[in-house]
């Protein structure tokens, strides 16, 4: 399914464990964007129910700035990512509007030349992210080709490298943010994760456990049913015994 002409990955950053005190500026949220204009899009992209990868881009709707189309193929991206990630019992990651305001600025600033494609820059965002509690990363990508494509697309590169695929799948990440930015025929991508203290701590998610946990409902059915049995028995057991008393009483 690798169809597109010509792609670029670079080795992801990371960063262990750094505490950071900055906080950053208010950000524009993404869910009314996606609720005005994408409403059949709100149980896959805001409720986290999540569906097998999507190879196209919701197309854009008249009116829309270049910054609202870049949060929600960003979020179309993340959902792929989770989707990745609940298949490797992963617990899935939080969108975050600081980081997506975070990754589209060093999405546009690659693709104009301000920096090269690089994770230039990496730990100032990770710096301005207001909740921080350990660890932060990043990947970046960037392809041409199919342009009505590119949240499945970049994503699809990051799951094909190794480096890029481990970020996606590191454990204490619990919010992230994907941005996407088309400049002439290329697109340019970055994705960000870090471990936000304020977000709570949720079991690892395993889809496969289901198939093989005992149903409570059946459980108390059983119960009921074994109950009712022994009720009834011992009435039986009462109405014999009470024949037979009266039967040795008339002899």
């Amino acid at each position: 399914m690798l169809f597109y002409s010509l792609c670029f990955l670079i080795v992801p950053a990371v960063s262990k464990d750094h505490r950071y005190t900055k906080s950053s500026s208010t950000q524009i949220t993404s869910d009314g964007v996606i609720r005005q204009y994408y409403p059949e899009l709100v149980d896959s992209l805001i409720n986290g129910i999540y569906s097998l990868p999507e190879e196209k881009d919701p197309v854009r709707k008249a009116g829309m700035s270049d910054f609202e189309y870049s949060a929600v193929r960003g979020r179309v991206a993340i959902k792929l990512t989770n989707t990745f990630r609940v298949k490797n019992k992963l617990s899935p990651v939080h969108w975050s509007d600081a980081f997506h305001t975070e990754c589209y600025g060093h999405a546009e600033n690659m693709s104009k030349g301000v920096y090269p494609f690089s994770h230039t820059g990496f730990s100032e965002r990770c710096a301005r992210y207001p909740n921080p509690r350990g660890s932060c990363g990043e990947n970046v990508a960037m392809q041409t080709g199919s342009r009505d494509q590119r949240a499945w697309m970049c994503v699809d590169q990051w799951l094909h490298s190794d480096l890029h695929r481990a970020n996606i799948l590191t454990a204490a990440f619990n919010a992230g943010s994907v941005a996407i930015y088309d400049y002439d025929s290329a697109g340019y991508e970055c994705q960000m994760f870090i471990d936000d203290k304020t977000i709570t701590e949720e079991a690892p998610i395993d889809p496969s456990a289901a198939k093989g946990a005992f149903d409570p409902y059946v459980l108390t059915w059983l119960l009921g049913s074994i109950g009712l049995v022994v009720i009834f028995g011992v009435l039986i057991f009462i109405a014999v015994f009470c024949t037979c008393r009266k039967l040795n009483t008339k002899k």
